[in-house]
C-alpha cells in the first residue's frame, strides 16, 4: 500500500485511486495541549471546544472542503451504520458511509481500528470504527451488508484500508474477550497467542471479518499506535483523557476538492433509464410499503393532514435548495420526500372514503389535458408566450377553476414569490408595461417616496412605501426574466459561504470574531471573494 504524507500536517493518506481521498490524522499539525496535542479533532474527549473547532477548520482547509463536510458521529462501540446525504453530527453510530462527492466521513480512535471501505463502482466510501466489541459484533460485516442492500456493493469490488491501531503484541486482554472472540467464531489459532495473557491481532481478525464477506482488496497499514506514541494517540498510553486520531476518506469532486453545495453545476454522468414497467413496478412499491408503515408503525398510523401539513413545507424548501445547488443526487432524495407526503396524503383520503392516489392521477391528467387544447385539441400555440396565455385563459372556464385572474395566488405563499405570482397573472391578461425599459422610472419613483417618507421618521408609512419599492423591483426583474426569489437565494448563500470563510480563519488563528476590527474582517472577506473567483 502506498503512504504519503502533506507537508503542512503530516497527515497519513492511502492510495486507493485518484477519484478518492483517504487519511489518517497523526499527532502534529494542531493546536490543542497537553495529551491533546495536537491536532485532535474529536470533540467528546474532553480537549479544549475551541483547539477542536480549530484543528477542524485546519484540517478541513487541507482537504478543500467546509469544516460541517468532515462528518463525524459520536461513537458508542456498537454495530450501527447509517448513510449521511450531507453534513451532519450523527448520535450513536460506528460507522457511516456516503455516495457524496466532497462529504468526509470519518471516525475517530485512539488504539481501536478504523477500517476505511471504497466501492468504486457505486462511488461510495465508508468509514468504520471497531474496537473489539465491534469487532465481535461484526461492524464490518454489518457495514458492507448494508451496503449491499441500499447500493448493490459487490463486496469483491471494494478496496479496504485498515489504518492504525493497537497491535498483537500491545493488545493484551482477559479471558472474558478471549471467549468472546472464540464464542463468534473468529479463527483463534490465527488472531491470539498466550503469554501471561491472552494477546489478540485487531487488525488480522477486521482483515478475516473482511474476507468472509468476499472482500479481496485490503491493505493494512501495520501501524501500532501503542508503539507509536509520539506519532498517535493511544489511549492505553495516554490514557482516556487524550486526543484521538481521526481516520476519514471521501470521494473527490469532479472540479476538485471544492465545497459540493457551494458551487455550480456539477457534469453529471448519465445513467441508464429505468423502463416505463420499472417505473411502475416502483411506484406500486412505494405504495405498497406505505400501506405497511401506516399499519404497523406507530408514528406513521397517527398522521393526519395537519400533522403532516409542516413536515411537507419543510419537504418542499429541503427539494427547492437541492435544486439551487444543482445536486442531483439531493434533488432526487428530496424528490423522494415529496412524493411520499403526496402518497401519504391520498393515502389519507382513501381511509376517510373522499379519494385515493388513483383519483389523484385522474384528476391531474384530466387538467393536463384540458389546459393544453393546442396538444390534444384544435388551438394553435406558436411559442410558450402562447402557451401560457392560452392556460390562464383555460383555468377560467374551468367548472371548478378560479374565477377571477389572481384567486389562484396561494395566500400562504412567501410575499417575495406572491408578488412575482401576482404580477405574472396580471402580464397574462395585458396588464403589463409596453417596455421594459419603463419599469425603472417606477422604481426610481418608489425609491423616492420611500426616502422621503424615511426623513420624515414616520414609521408607519415607511413600511408601505418600502413595500411598494420591493414590489416595484420584483416587478422589473420579472420583466428581465430574473427569478427574485433565486436571485436573493444566491446571494444569502454566497454571503454564508464568505462569512464562514471569515469566521474559519479567525478561529484557525486562535482568535474571536469579537476580537477583529472591521477592517480586518474586510480583509478576510476580500480573501474569500478572491478565492471563489479563482474557481469560477
Amino acid at each position: 500500500m502506498t503512504l504519503s504524507t502533506t507537508p503542512r500536517m503530516n497527515n497519513l493518506y492511502y492510495d486507493l485511486g485518484p477519484d478518492v481521498v483517504a487519511f489518517s490524522t497523526r499527532r502534529q499539525g494542531g493546536m490543542s495541549q497537553g495529551n491533546y496535542a495536537s491536532l485532535n479533532v474529536n470533540p467528546f474527549c474532553g480537549d479544549n471546544s475551541q483547539h477542536v473547532t480549530a484543528n477542524r477548520t485546519l484540517l478541513a482547509n487541507e482537504l478543500g472542503i467546509p469544516p460541517s463536510h468532515i462528518v463525524l458521529p459520536h461513537q458508542v462501540h456498537g454495530t450501527r451504520t447509517i448513510r449521511a446525504y450531507g453534513a451532519c453530527a450523527p448520535e450513536g453510530v460506528d460507522a457511516i458511509f456516503t455516495t457524496e462527492p466532497g462529504l468526509c466521513v470519518a471516525v475517530s480512535t485512539a488504539d481501536c481500528i478504523p477500517v476505511l471501505l471504497h466501492d468504486p463502482v457505486h462511488g461510495a466510501v465508508a468509514a468504520i470504527h471497531a474496537g473489539w466489541r465491534g469487532t465481535v459484533a461484526g461492524i464490518v460485516s454489518e457495514t458492507l451488508q448494508q451496503m449491499v442492500r441500499e447500493l448493490g456493493t459487490e463486496p469483491s469490488h471494494i478496496r479496504a484500508v485498515i489504518g492504525p491501531g493497537i497491535g498483537l503484541e500491545a493488545f493484551e486482554v482477559g479471558d472474558e474477550v478471549y471467549d468472546a472472540f472464540a464464542s463468534a467464531g473468529f479463527p483463534m489459532g490465527q488472531l491470539a497467542m498466550r503469554r501471561d495473557k491472552w494477546h489478540i491481532c485487531l487488525p488480522e481478525a477486521n482483515t478475516w471479518l473482511l474476507r468472509e464477506q468476499g472482500v479481496k482488496d485490503i491493505r493494512l497499514c501495520g501501524i501500532c499506535t501503542y508503539s507509536h506514541p509520539e506519532e498517535f494517540f493511544s489511549a492505553r498510553r495516554l490514557g482516556i483523557h487524550s486526543g484521538r486520531i481521526l481516520n476519514g476518506i471521501m470521494i473527490k469532486e469532479k472540479r476538485g476538492w471544492t465545497n459540493v453545495l457551494s458551487r455550480g453545476k456539477q457534469k453529471n454522468i448519465k445513467k441508464e433509464m429505468h423502463t416505463k414497467e420499472e417505473k411502475m413496478q416502483a411506484f406500486g412499491r412505494l405504495l405498497d410499503v406505505l400501506d405497511e408503515l401506516r399499519e404497523k408503525c406507530p408514528w406513521d398510523h397517527k398522521q393526519t393532514n395537519e400533522s403532516l401539513r409542516p413536515n411537507t413545507i419543510e419537504e418542499a424548501f429541503e427539494l427547492c435548495d437541492a435544486l439551487l445547488r444543482h445536486d442531483t443526487h439531493n434533488i432526487c432524495k428530496e424528490l423522494g420526500d415529496v412524493l411520499l407526503h403526496v402518497c401519504f396524503y391520498a393515502k389519507i383520503g382513501s381511509e376517510e372514503g373522499a379519494f385515493d392516489i388513483a383519483d389523484v392521477c385522474n384528476r391531474l391528467c384530466d387538467k393536463l389535458i384540458f389546459r393544453h387544447p393546442h396538444v390534444y385539441g384544435e388551438a394553435v400555440a406558436k411559442n410558450a408566450e402562447d402557451v401560457v396565455k392560452t392556460w390562464e385563459q383555460v383555468k377560467l372556464m374551468e367548472k371548478d377553476g378560479n374565477k377571477t385572474v389572481l384567486s389562484g395566488v396561494p395566500q400562504s405563499l412567501p410575499s417575495l414569490i406572491k408578488a412575482y405570482r401576482i404580477q405574472d397573472k396580471a402580464r397574462n391578461v395585458g396588464f403589463d408595461w409596453d417596455k421594459k425599459e419603463d419599469v425603472w422610472d417606477k422604481v426610481h419613483e418608489e425609491l423616492d417616496e420611500l426616502e422621503a417618507e424615511l426623513r420624515k421618521g414616520d414609521a408607519d408609512k415607511s413600511t408601505r412605501e418600502y413595500g411598494d419599492f420591493l414590489f416595484s423591483l420584483i416587478n422589473a426583474a420579472r420583466l428581465y426574466h430574473i427569478n427574485p426569489d433565486n436571485a436573493l437565494e444566491y446571494t444569502n448563500q454566497k454571503f454564508i459561504r464568505r462569512f464562514n470563510y471569515v469566521e474559519q480563519q479567525t478561529v484557525a488563528a486562535g482568535r474571536r470574531l469579537q476580537d477583529l476590527t472591521l477592517a480586518e474582517m474586510d480583509a478576510l472577506w476580500n480573501e474569500a471573494k478572491q478565492q471563489e473567483k479563482e474557481e469560477e
